[in-house]
């Protein structure tokens, strides 16, 4: 007796025709793990063809038939998930994992759940490849967010409605919360942190603000038109990160690298405007242009004594002037 409801096993079927043009019973069978019987599979192909499916057959070897469908209709089947879905999904999975408690890990979780009624039984004959790790996330200081669900919810669907918002925002060197009203644009996932990119009308500018450093935020019934000129990469294009203050300008930055870590710096794009040299003994001169920020410069001090500045003196002096201050710290400790 069948294992399958007949009802299961027509969608089944159909959806083995949207990834293969061409269907025996007995590749049906194995595919049922032979749960249900040739003849029955053949009741059921039947009763596709006899409610107006435009299924064809064919012969095959010996007495075998080859059942098909005709390629008008293939893309209307619900399709199972192939290997490379499957994969791409492993990696939301983890990437979900990042925002633990919050709307979006959910959502996440929801759409990855629906999306293994989809899968093809075939690649689930391993079970090990669903259930064991075989991609991973590495983030180090990042933030949980779980406390910050109902804020992030908020902003998620004022963004989506194009609705204001009233914001309460504690910045690091701020000893009281500063109140601004925003159209939120988009979230904005940077090194563990959760930013919302907006625009603030008052002053006629793009924002970007921490969302674990929003202390309160209330969504307006007014809506806003989202500006056709929005466009991140603008916002961040002389910008090492996400941070540029519009009064700083963008300069010509040189660096060069010792032959230790040339390779490490050339196998990567740091910035759009990027252009590397590299020298007979491994080094690298590397430039871009970009404005001088605290992000730039602990960028550049995180390759410690493998990184010199070459250009701009301004950026040459202030790196001086911070080792001159690192350097008094360390000699007061001997």
């Amino acid at each position: 007796m069948s294992d399958y409801k007949q009802i299961e096993r027509i969608i089944r079927i159909l959806q083995r025709f949207a990834l293969n043009r061409e269907i025996t019973v007995a590749e049906l069978y194995k595919y049922f793990e032979g749960k249900v019987s040739k003849r029955t599979l053949e009741r059921d192909l039947e009763t596709l063809s006899s409610a107006n499916i435009p299924l064809s057959t064919r012969k095959g070897k010996g007495r075998e038939l080859i059942w098909y469908l005709e390629g008008q209709l293939r893309h209307f089947i619900p399709q199972t998930v192939g290997i490379r879905e499957l994969r791409a999904s492993l990696i939301l999975q983890e990437l979900a994992d990042l925002l633990k408690g919050t709307p979006l890990a959910n959502d996440a979780k929801l759409l990855l759940n629906k999306a293994r009624q989809l899968y093809d039984p075939r690649l689930l004959v391993d079970a090990d490849m669903l259930d064991g790790p075989l991609f991973g996330v590495s983030q180090t200081g990042h933030i949980d967010y779980a406390p910050y669900a109902g804020i992030i919810d908020d902003l998620i669907r004022a963004a989506e409605e194009r609705r204001y918002c009233e914001v309460y925002y504690q910045g690091y060197l701020h000893s009281k919360p500063n109140h601004y009203r925003i159209a939120p644009y988009m979230i904005v996932l940077r090194k563990g942190a959760l930013y919302i990119v907006a625009y603030e009308e008052s002053r006629s500018h793009y924002i970007l603000l921490l969302v674990h450093k929003i202390k309160k935020i209330e969504v307006s019934l007014d809506r806003f038109k989202r500006r056709m000129d929005f466009s991140l990469e603008e916002i961040k294009k002389y910008s090492l990160g996400l941070y540029r203050h519009e009064s700083q300008k963008p300069v010509n930055v040189s660096i060069h690298f010792d032959p230790v870590i040339g390779d490490i710096i050339a196998d990567r794009i740091w910035h759009p405007s990027q252009k590397i040299n590299r020298h007979k003994d491994g080094s690298i001169t590397f430039s871009m242009k970009v404005v001088i920020s605290d992000e730039l410069m602990g960028w550049i001090g995180s390759w410690m004594h493998y990184a010199r500045v070459l250009k701009p003196k301004e950026l040459r002096d202030e790196f001086k002037k911070r080792i001159g201050i690192l350097k008094k710290y360390y000699e007061k400790e001997n």
